[in-house]
């Protein structure tokens, strides 16, 4: 079980580092960068649920 959770985040992690800005982050404040964090998880959830709401 731990297996299968760990791909599930570490996949998150990897899409967020492949385009989209988070491999090397630009921004000073830890706040901007929790900002983007949580904007680039936020895409992500819309994007899995595009993807679960089709398959229902």
């Amino acid at each position: 079980m731990s297996r299968r959770k760990r791909k599930l985040v570490e996949k998150v992690f990897g899409w967020a580092k492949l385009d989209r800005g988070l491999r090397q982050v630009k921004l000073r404040d830890l706040r901007r960068v929790h900002w983007m964090m949580q904007l680039t998880a936020g895409a992500h959830n819309l994007r899995r649920m595009q993807t679960l709401l089709a398959a229902g």
